[in-house]
């Protein structure tokens, strides 16, 4: 773009939406977004999503849910976003409703290679298609689509071509993710719902970044850290750290989680001071 938005539209409200939201909102444009889901980041913790929401809110960000799109057309210079209940009109329209793989400039309705259900390359554990000496990687795969994730496959393809083929997708254990709003949403495993739902023994844990030294030396007390953790095997199964820094953190917890390392571990751990990291050593008193 060759000059800001003042009014810029997003459609869609999930981690590509919400982060390109917050980086025009920094950069001076007024943003709405524009979800048609009915809950707020549905997949996280909603204690921390609310915090989210409200911060996002707090650094002027119109966050609208449930909003069904029935048209979408020029006025001019201007779009217009026409919903069951109202017309918004904005300077420029980003579009954030989903991906799908890129498959289509490849044109394999010429080869043998076969594709999921979801249109994606279908792949066995090293990344193979099923066209021996054919390999797929990253988003095409239709694996999380993240890109760490592309390191992985080549790592898995890598050990298959000039290794022992040990490493294969089945290693693949748990998968942290970040959510780059402000402050940084991380998380990995199971939210509390998700341990419920499986009916596991599990208790959990909450404490805000406002109760932290570090959140008072970094001069930003939003957020708050979440575990998950089951009360028989001792076993993290899953963590929401929604601070400054928090991409950082949920990496210590995730190798914890991949060793099965037992929560307890965390606190006797000695963290350097005065960090974020620190605070493990309450969260997992549980």
């Amino acid at each position: 773009m060759d000059k800001l938005p003042e009014k810029l539209g997003v459609l869609g409200g999930r981690n590509i939406g919400l982060e390109f939201a917050g980086l025009y909102n920094k950069l001076g444009s007024k943003v709405t977004v524009l979800d048609a889901l009915d809950t707020f980041l549905p997949r996280a913790e909603p204690s921390i999503a609310a915090l989210a929401k409200q911060y996002m809110e707090e650094d002027g960000i119109e966050l609208l849910q449930n909003i069904r799109t029935t048209e979408i057309k020029n006025d001019g210079d201007q779009v217009l976003v026409v919903t069951g209940n109202e017309t918004y009109r904005f300077d420029a329209l980003l579009y954030a409703t989903g991906r799908k793989p890129n498959v289509e400039p490849l044109h394999l309705e010429n080869t043998d290679i076969e594709l999921t259900e979801r249109g994606a390359i279908k792949v066995d554990k090293h990344c193979q298609t099923n066209v021996p000496g054919v390999f797929a990687v990253r988003d095409v795969n239709g694996g999380l689509q993240f890109t760490y994730i592309s390191l992985d496959d080549f790592r898995v393809v890598y050990s298959y071509l000039a290794g022992d083929g040990s490493y294969t997708l089945e290693d693949r254990l748990n998968v942290p993710n970040t959510l780059f709003i402000t402050p940084a949403l991380s998380q990995v495993g199971l939210t509390e719902s998700q341990a419920a739902d499986l009916k596991l023994p599990y208790a959990v844990k909450e404490i805000p970044v406002v109760a932290m030294p570090c959140g008072h030396v970094n001069g930003d007390l939003r957020g708050a850290f979440k575990a998950v953790v089951n009360t028989e095997t001792k076993e993290s199964l899953g963590a929401s750290i929604f601070s400054e820094g928090s991409q950082e953190i949920i990496n210590i917890i995730t190798v914890a989680m991949d060793n099965k390392i037992p929560y307890t571990y965390f606190t006797k751990q000695i963290f350097t001071h005065p960090t974020l990291a620190e605070n493990l050593n309450d969260l997992f008193a549980i």
